[in-house]
């Protein structure tokens, strides 16, 4: 086969494998590239569909490799820069993911969703006046986007600029939005009204949230610290529960119970395990009120089964912990 007629095949191999890929049929899409790269191991556009591949079957690392192998070979990829990017954001490696998605915008600087996720990604990295700023720029695009709109709401209430979150959640709402982007909105003019001390108006907001997207993972999370904080706990402890059934495939821990984690918690799969301890078990406390809460309601468990635990926290929860029931007495 002459150089003419292996490119020919080539491209009609690719084509193939696209057909399969646009119609779902991942798992086909898989040998189809590894023939072809087995032959032509530098064949840039072959890599970068394998990379969305893998990522359609859950398999990051795989496709992480890839759209790194393909970029190697070809850099001007803004697709396969932003589809980087995304997996570099599910790792928090949010430093790298800014870089993908910038050289996206510079490749071509009508890429919405590298605009999206550098603005959430400096958002995520903490650097305010970046994320801002990025996202006056989209804005001045597309005055009307809500996604854009929607994190200049959250810039403003991190800043604690209460008035400028109240002001463009007023223009947000006027626009009349729906389905996620109203649920989002809901979320974050909660948050503005209990930073303003009105919880009950911001329980109502979040309701509205969760009757519109049941598996909002904001809205749920939200709502479950709110009734917590007003000691609405059964209520609250069930929402806050619903998360550690979502299955994300990422290899993060939900909870210590769970036998079927990715990465399961070794010395404490079950009460039971710790037959063997004989002195007290000491528990400090986590970073967060909602991680506080949650990893002390297994005080419960731990001491029915006739174990000793001694806590260590701040001061300022005592008060809130002795109320809430959650540590046995």
């Amino acid at each position: 086969m002459n150089t003419t007629e292996q490119a020919h095949a080539l491209a009609q191999t690719l084509h193939h494998a696209s057909q399969l890929y646009h119609e779902g049929r991942y798992d086909a899409v898989i040998p189809l590239c590894e023939k072809s790269l087995s032959l032509h191991p530098e064949h840039w556009p072959t890599l970068s569909l394998l990379g969305h591949t893998y990522r359609q079957l859950q398999k990051r690392d795989h496709a992480l490799n890839a759209f790194k192998a393909s970029l190697l070979i070809q850099p001007k990829q803004a697709h396969a820069l932003i589809a980087l990017g995304e997996l570099l954001d599910e790792r928090r490696r949010y430093k790298q993911s800014i870089a993908c998605y910038t050289e996206a915008l510079n490749i071509d600087p009508d890429a919405l969703p590298a605009l999206l996720n550098l603005v959430a990604a400096y958002l995520e990295e903490g650097d305010l006046t970046m994320s801002q700023t990025w996202a006056l720029k989209g804005l001045s695009q597309q005055p009307h986007h809500l996604g854009l709109l929607n994190n200049l709401i959250v810039i403003a209430l991190e800043q604690g600029d209460l008035e400028a979150a109240e002001h463009q959640l007023t223009q947000a709402f006027a626009l009349k939005p729906d389905g996620e982007d109203r649920v989002n909105l809901l979320v974050n003019h909660a948050r503005l009204l209990s930073m303003q001390l009105k919880h009950e108006c911001a329980i109502e907001q979040l309701e509205k949230a969760y009757a519109m997207m049941p598996n909002h993972p904001s809205a749920r999370y939200a709502l479950s610290m709110r009734l917590l904080y007003k000691q609405r706990f059964s209520e609250g402890w069930r929402l806050y529960d619903a998360r550690f059934q979502q299955h994300t495939g990422l290899p993060y821990i939900r909870s210590p119970w769970r036998t079927d984690d990715l990465l399961p918690q070794p010395s404490l799969q079950s009460p039971q395990s710790l037959h063997t301890v004989e002195r007290p078990i000491l528990a400090i406390h986590e970073q967060g009120i909602g991680d506080e809460l949650f990893f002390l309601r297994f005080a419960v468990p731990l001491t029915s089964f006739g174990y000793t635990l001694e806590y260590l926290s701040s001061k300022t929860l005592h008060p809130l912990l002795e109320q809430s029931a959650v540590l046995p007495q």
